[in-house]
């Protein structure tokens, strides 16, 4: 589901997965996908924009 939060990288929706290592641990993505590749960490529920990563 998209959220509210923003990409800062193209301005549509972030949505938040579940990650494929670690039980219990989430990152947000893009949902602009496969042409924007931004990935930002979880920080208590929410995206931590200090850690985009434009790829």
């Amino acid at each position: 589901m998209v959220s509210q939060h923003q990409c800062p990288t193209c301005n549509k929706g972030l949505i938040r997965r579940k990650a494929s290592r670690g039980k219990g641990k989430y990152f947000w993505g893009c949902s602009g996908y496969p042409e924007c590749n931004t990935t930002l960490f979880d920080r208590k529920g929410r995206p931590d924009f200090n850690s985009a990563t434009p790829k």
